[in-house]
């Protein structure tokens, strides 16, 4: 037996006939890659019986199922077991199978049976389920007793007997192998490398002494010998879940198989290409779902990577070996918060990159669950059901000196403070919860709110440590976006947590609460961000429990409008919702920006003085194409689409010129003169047309002025007048009446 010191990093199994083998990736103190596998690992769910019915019975017969199809699909085992549901204790059916997809399978036939009532737990996936069911929490650090098994240049693969969590870390850099595919809908033109500083790029148009492929089955073949000869932790591309789903097309074609896992498995295709032994990182869900973790840096690799994205076919293999180079240093970049965010939570971080900020909170909610020996709900499908909402507060107008905090953590810490758990009401030991505690027991925490209570504890903790630390202000904001995409998951019709008795209530004290700070002094609240005036009582807050304290920042100005605002700090200006939105030009975001500058800097005139000379520039052609220019991602390959937008108008025609247009192309033009409809009028920035002055007044400018100005009593009567007559003196200053 060895004794070894690894980091977990990713999870896998694999299925055989009669049982399945589960695999626990790593690396090692020595660097080297781990494989540690557990034959004989049975999948489970549960079933609760009808009272008339005798469970033993039931259990005794359905161990005789045997189901064949392409492969057999056979009950191991029934046991049954006694497990928590609602905190209470309730008698289940175990049911062991001996593949994963037998879950499934097994369990809608039993579904069907009178004796039947419901199915638990078999809607998970079985990997993640195990993973955390066994406490194995990636990315931190184990010893391990196992036995070698087998060996190879680049892995050795190990019989698990036992796992033990450890404190500390192993100092090591995941390798990250970044890919760039250059392609058109009939084929792989180039693939492009880069790891370790080296960039190596496979191409066929240009075949050389190094690199002598002359087609595209040559092509494939060298990058899959390559893949497999290379020693790698994690994977990234753009748009590469699509990118490797073409990879596997071509292939077939040629018949080559794609065995690039490092146990020769094939690639698997269940809800994204997962290549075993390594992380699959596609970077672009992660920078749409997780960008407001991101660094700036992160976003101006992003913006260089766009504008690399149309070259011409002839240009295909420079670009390629570009793109690769700016995407390894992006997922470098992104890999702090995914790390962090795994540590949590367990998950893998190619599952956190994909994962929208309810999945993750789902799936903390299952690990905690399965730790407490609870059975975990089943998921709901009743979207008629109504989500409790929050009463949001929106001021409109100019303010000074408001007080302004973060509430994203206040209503998950009224629920982990005052037990607010649907089981935990009614309770025969707090005769005096109803005074107290809004109702709920006082003596015992429900499995929600001591989970959310724990959480709330450790992001205080890590917010009063000063430091500088990225990592750590980055754990602190997992952590406060956990706790509330836990809270979402309570409130949400389709979440298998869903409870709007819970939410109900909660929102209740969350209203009394902001009741205490005077409610005439809240200028400004929506589910985040709450503003009270300058004169509010804050004597109270301080006698609040310690979960539940804000901390107030004071703006010297802040502008409402429509769920959004802009605010000053001294000469810092920060602004929310006013976002860059699809279809709107570079000058309408510029524009708009500097106006609530000026308006937060300066006054209401000179605001209004700006957006009088741009549409002046505007109507007398002073602006440039560039500044006109409208951009869109495309999220398909161009055979998808079936809409008839401008920017796919202008993707076809890119793509008859010889431009290389797929999912992830970044498309650029701007509207012409020329033709009715916007899709007609779309041109690529190397046109001479000129640009439509209507459209970009009337479609752009002045509907993004009237959002700014009209909660400011300025109607869009008197924009019109103000930008369109050079000599009008109006002095709008009296109109923003809030100041």
């Amino acid at each position: 037996m060895a004794e070894l010191t690894i980091i977990p990093y990713n999870t896998a199994f694999n299925p055989q006939i009669d049982s399945t083998t589960y695999q626990i990736y790593a690396r090692g103190t020595a660097g080297k890659k781990i494989c540690l596998t557990t034959k004989n690992v049975y999948p489970r769910f549960y079933i609760k019986l009808k009272p008339v019915y005798d469970m033993q019975e039931f259990a005794d017969r359905i161990k005789q199922i045997k189901i064949e199809w392409d492969t057999p699909y056979t009950v191991i085992d029934t046991t049954i077991k006694e497990r928590l549901m609602r905190s209470k204790p309730t008698k289940l059916i175990e049911v062991q199978v001996n593949v994963p997809r037998a879950v499934s399978i097994i369990s809608n036939i039993l579904k069907k049976r009178a004796e039947v009532e419901e199915i638990y737990e078999a809607d998970l996936l079985f990997r993640r389920k195990y993973s955390l069911g066994k406490k194995i929490n990636l990315n931190n650090l184990y010893n391990a007793t196992a036995k070698l098994t087998n060996t190879t240049p680049t892995i050795d693969f190990y019989e698990l007997e036992n796992l033990e969590p450890q404190v500390g870390t192993i100092d090591y850099e995941p390798k990250i192998l970044s890919f760039s595919m250059q392609r058109t809908e009939n084929g792989i033109l180039a693939i492009s490398t880069h790891i370790g500083g080296i960039t190596k790029t496979f191409s066929w148009k240009k075949p050389t002494i190094d690199s002598p492929i002359q087609s595209e089955q040559q092509l494939i073949n060298a990058f899959k010998h390559y893949l497999q000869q290379t020693d790698y932790d994690i994977i990234t591309g753009y748009y590469s879940d699509k990118g490797i789903e073409f990879l596997q097309k071509r292939a077939h074609r040629y018949k080559i198989k794609l065995d690039l896992s490092i146990d020769g498995q094939e690639i698997n295709f269940v809800n994204y290409p997962r290549i075993y032994g390594c992380n699959h990182i596609d970077l672009n869900p992660l920078l749409k779902t997780h960008r407001k973790f991101l660094s700036s840096k992160a976003l101006e690799l992003e913006q260089q990577l766009l504008e690399l994205s149309t070259p011409l076919t002839s240009q295909a293999e420079e670009m390629s070996k570009k793109r690769a180079v700016i995407l390894h240093e992006l997922c470098k970049e992104t890999l702090p918060f995914l790390l962090e965010y795994s540590k949590i939570t367990s998950m893998p971080i190619e599952d956190i990159a994909r994962f929208s900020g309810q999945q993750l909170g789902e799936w903390y909610l299952i690990k905690k669950f399965l730790e407490a020996k609870q059975v975990i709900p089943l998921k709901r499908f009743d979207v008629k059901a109504q989500r409790p909402r929050q009463t949001n507060i929106n001021a409109s107008g100019l303010y000074k000196d408001q007080y302004f905090t973060n509430i994203t953590l206040l209503a998950p810490m009224i629920m982990a403070h005052y037990n607010i758990d649907e089981n935990k009401k009614n309770c025969d030991c707090c005769p005096q919860r109803d005074s107290k505690n809004h109702g709920f027991c006082m003596q015992k925490k429900g499995t929600v709110p001591k989970l959310l209570e724990e959480l709330g504890a450790r992001h205080k903790k890590i917010s009063q440590l000063k430091t500088e630390s990225q990592t750590i202000f980055e754990r602190a904001d997992i952590l406060e976006d956990l706790a509330y995409h836990i809270y979402s998951n309570l409130a949400s019709p389709t979440s298998r947590w869903f409870s709007p008795e819970v939410i109900t209530k909660t929102d209740e004290v969350l209203t009394e609460y902001l009741q205490r700070l005077n409610r005439q002094s809240i200028t400004y609240k929506d589910y985040e961000t709450l503003f009270v005036e300058q004169e509010a009582k804050f004597g109270s807050v301080s006698r609040w429990p310690e979960l539940l304290r804000l901390d107030f920042e004071k703006a010297d100005k802040v502008f409402f409008a429509n769920n959004k605002y802009a605010l000053t700090i001294g000469q810092e200006f920060i602004m929310r919702g006013f976002d860059y939105k699809r279809n709107t030009s570079r000058l309408n975001a510029e524009t708009q920006e500097k106006i609530l500058r000026l308006l937060l800097f300066g006054d209401v005139n000179t605001a209004l003085e700006h957006a009088k000379n741009t549409v002046k520039a505007l109507q007398e052609r002073q602006i440039n194409k560039q500044s006109l220019m409208i951009s869109n991602v495309l999220t398909r390959d161009l055979p998808e689409y079936e809409s008839k937008d401008a920017h796919i108008t202008i993707a076809k025609d890119l793509e008859q010129k010889g431009h290389l247009v797929r999912a992830g192309t970044l498309i650029n033009y701007y509207v012409s003169n020329q033709g009715n409809l916007v899709r007609e009028k779309a041109r690529t920035l190397d046109s001479t047309e000129p640009y439509d002055i209507d459209y970009y007044l009337n479609n752009q400018l002045m509907s993004m002025m009237t959002e700014i100005f009209s909660p400011l009593g300025i109607t869009k009567e008197q924009i019109i007048q103000k930008v369109q007559n050079i000599n009008t003196v109006t002095d709008y200053s009296t109109t923003a009446n809030s100041l």
